[in-house]
């Protein structure tokens, strides 16, 4: 049965809603626990619902290409952990923004391990979004007397871009052989004992409050996850990359709402860049795989 053509957008703009829910509860969590038992109450909660649908389905938790589902557990749970931590220690559209130049790190890997072509168009994407993440940074030694964003913060929030970017490749290459469910349930095997033994150093007990949020952030991130799966599997990675910039505008949004986080006019112009060019470069390796194809 073929798929509809709205059913990637669709997927895109309902995955991006649910995770922005999700990133308003990180942001309130972070101020009352540490991120890693937030990260570990995520994968607890995601476990539990993809082990609930999966129940009498017929179709196996553990999947079948397993050596792939082990990367796509493991370079998610650093993306998870790293986006995480940016979202409780920088502005929530900032750490939003650099993790949205996922494309730019896909298409870095794609030359450097995949040896796939990197023309001109997709340098000047890179270089543009380069441009961007230091507007939106404004490192002090570029910027003086400026408030820029921490450094070390900056470089975690892009480290999960890079994870996250290869996350999204390998979702989408097991996108069609694997069951979505089976494909987030790999992110959450993995992070939920990674992420239990990195709380217990400093462990500190969740509150009743703590509970709920945690419960939301689990149950919101689900569905984002659970949509994001579906719409990799019927869209190019890279236009569903391109179409999931969306979610900087709901982040944005909420930011301002609830946390009056107010971006001045040079980061605004940095998101632009970022945004732009990503969306540019994620367009131009949606139209390469429709021509390797004919």
């Amino acid at each position: 049965m073929t798929a509809s053509p709205y059913a990637g957008p669709l997927y895109i703009l309902k995955a991006t809603f649910w995770f922005s829910l999700g990133n308003i509860l990180v942001k309130l969590a972070g101020s009352e626990l540490p991120f890693m038992e937030i990260v570990l109450g995520r994968s607890l909660v995601g476990l539990a619902l993809c082990l609930f649908f999966l129940r009498g389905s017929g179709v196996s938790s553990l999947g079948h290409d397993r050596r792939m589902l082990l990367y796509r557990g493991g370079s998610g749970f650093i993306a998870l952990a790293c986006s995480f931590y940016a979202l409780v220690h920088l502005p929530m559209a900032d750490a939003i923004v650099l993790f949205y130049t996922n494309p730019v790190f896909a298409a870095l890997l794609g030359f450097l391990i995949l040896k796939e072509r990197l023309g001109p168009r997709s340098i000047a994407c890179i270089l543009i979004s380069l441009t961007g993440v230091i507007l939106v940074a404004r490192p002090s030694f570029l910027f003086a007397g400026t408030a820029g964003l921490h450094p070390l913060n900056t470089a975690i929030a892009l480290t999960a871009a890079f994870f996250a970017g290869l996350s999204y490749v390998i979702m989408h290459d097991l996108g069609r052989r694997e069951h979505p469910l089976v494909i987030v349930m790999a992110l959450y095997l993995v992070s939920a004992p990674l992420s239990l033994l990195f709380s217990l150093p400093g462990w500190q007990w969740p509150t009743g409050y703590d509970l709920l949020l945690i419960a939301g952030i689990g149950t919101l991130t689900q569905f984002g996850q659970f949509y994001l799966t579906r719409a990799l599997s019927v869209e190019t990675a890279g236009r569903a990359t391109a179409m999931a910039n969306i979610h900087i505008v709901f982040v944005a949004l909420w930011g301002v709402i609830i946390f009056n986080e107010i971006p001045d006019h040079i980061g605004i112009f940095g998101t632009l860049l970022i945004v732009g060019s990503t969306t540019w470069l994620a367009m131009e390796k949606s139209t390469e795989k429709r021509h390797d194809r004919s």
